[in-house]
């Protein structure tokens, strides 16, 4: 499962959520207008690299902080909106697809080859030997397995002291994985969100996933909404998966109505940078 259920410390971040924002709360038409401007605002373009494939987009630019998001699975950023009690966004890979081929442990292991001790390399070879428990296609099977062979090859000319054989086996495995192109379709259904966990804040209702795109790429969409069992203010909920280059993203949002707009226009401003395992 690349999405486990929902921890129990997110759980009382979402309970915080649902009670923050009081529905008496008198507020004057100035602060509603300056609230709805700094929803929608964004900062410009930002180039984001979790592992060997960069991803930009324009982040909020006022009235959100800033910080690591890294459970569940995901590495990648959340922005958190200032005086929401925990209005959120983030962008973020899953890592369980990103790493499956280890090129960018093989392109470390090639730049750094001349300056590794006999240990260091043995230990980051073994590093970079590409494995899946459960293959997603003949393809990445058989690619996997010869790229194994090469980095078994590898191995033998280090102790043989051919570092140039070394090289060109670590290109071999290399070209072995290019053959790997994953499909949306093959990496996205363990990660969609299906409202596991939130039972205990409330009522999920969570809609069929729905095709659409994402900069220009093939991509996954889900919209849920969650009504906490003690407020009378239904939260919105935004799940946007894109797949490029072998790597799975999603763009996730959860709040209110007043910063959707935002959060659909960050997804808009979403762009892929080329990276070093690109094809």
């Amino acid at each position: 499962m690349l999405r486990p259920s929902t921890p129990t410390s997110l759980l009382i971040a979402l309970i915080a959520l649902g009670c923050s924002l009081p529905d008496d709360v008198d507020r004057s038409p100035d602060d509603a207008a300056d609230r709805s401007a700094a929803a929608t605002t964004l900062g410009p373009a930002e180039v984001f690299a979790w592992g060997d494939q960069p991803i930009a987009f324009r982040p909020p630019a006022e009235g959100w902080t800033r910080e690591r998001e890294q459970s569940g699975g995901l590495t990648g950023v959340r922005f958190v909106r200032i005086g929401s009690g925990g209005e959120r966004i983030h962008v973020a890979e899953f890592r369980a697809v990103g790493e499956r081929d280890r090129c960018s442990e093989i392109l470390s292991l090639r730049d750094a080859l001349d300056t590794l001790s006999p240990r260091e390399f043995a230990t980051r070879l073994q590093r970079a030997r590409p494995y899946a428990a459960h293959a997603l296609s003949e393809v990445e099977r058989d690619a996997f397995d010869d790229a194994a062979a090469a980095l078994g090859e590898a191995r033998t000319a280090y102790a043989a002291g051919d570092l140039e054989t070394v090289r060109d086996r670590l290109d071999e495995a290399l070209r072995h994985l290019a053959r790997v192109d994953y499909t949306l379709e093959e990496v996205v259904a363990p990660a969609l969100f299906t409202g596991e966990g939130y039972e205990a804040i409330g009522r999920v209702s969570v809609s069929d996933p729905v095709d659409i795109e994402v900069a220009g790429e093939p991509a996954r969409a889900i919209d849920y909404t969650l009504a906490p069992s003690d407020r009378d203010r239904t939260l919105q909920g935004r799940e946007r998966y894109v797949e490029y280059e072998n790597h799975l993203f999603v763009a996730s949002f959860q709040g209110f109505e007043e910063s959707l707009p935002l959060f659909e226009a960050l997804v808009d401003s979403i762009a892929f940078e080329p990276g070093p395992c690109a094809d």
